[in-house]
């Protein structure tokens, strides 16, 4: 629903008065309540008088009609709001919001903005078992696009050949020669027979 904005630059700069800014929540917050009482009371599906109310959230006629006429004032409760939302089968919600969405929805005043559907289990569940559907198709989704692709075992760079050490026994640790090279091992080898036998020339 488009709707035109309630507040300009020139209202918000009234607002920097506290108690004008106090003032201004107070009243349409009841104002609101007034409404939606209403709105919810006169709903094509319940369509209730006054007394109907009264009956089903156990208050006199007197005080729906005090409270929808906004002469509650500060007589009006949160028992007695918790009380009518039973008459209606609807939960309360009541929370501190941003001035921008408290400006948003208090002015969204027109019945169809402030209907509400009562407790219906047949709803709720079907409603439940709708969004289980789409998160789970979802996730799985997202989880096997993401799995990382398996790859058929290969060389790396980590299957280089690292050098290490295969001296003779008399000169172990002097020369470094790759891994698994028979030709360095060898001359190795060789070396340190020459090594030996001139030793023991000497």
């Amino acid at each position: 629903m488009t709707y035109q904005s309630p507040y300009s630059a020139g209202f918000i700069e009234d607002l920097i008065d506290d108690e004008e800014r106090e003032e201004l929540v107070a009243d349409q917050v009841r104002t609101r309540i007034a409404l939606q009482i209403r709105a919810l009371r006169e709903q094509p599906d319940r369509d209730w008088s006054q007394t109907e109310l009264g009956r089903q959230a156990e208050k006199p006629q007197s005080v729906i009609s005090r409270i929808e006429n906004i002469e509650a004032g500060k007589g009006l409760t949160l028992q007695t709001l918790l009380d009518i939302g039973a008459g209606f089968g609807l939960p309360l919600l009541i929370e501190y919001v941003d001035w921008e969405e408290w400006f948003d929805r208090m002015y969204r005043v027109a019945p169809t903005d402030l209907r509400r559907r009562s407790f219906d289990p047949s709803h709720l569940i079907a409603s439940v078992k709708e969004k289980q559907i789409e998160p789970t198709e979802g996730a799985l989704r997202a989880f096997f696009d993401n799995v990382p692709q398996q790859k058929t075992p290969g060389p790396s760079a980590n299957d280089a050949r690292l050098p290490q050490m295969s001296l003779g026994e008399e000169r172990r640790g002097l020369f470094p020669s790759p891994a698994n090279d028979p030709a360095p091992l060898q001359q190795n080898r060789h070396d340190g027979q020459l090594l030996a036998i001139a030793e023991r020339g000497a």
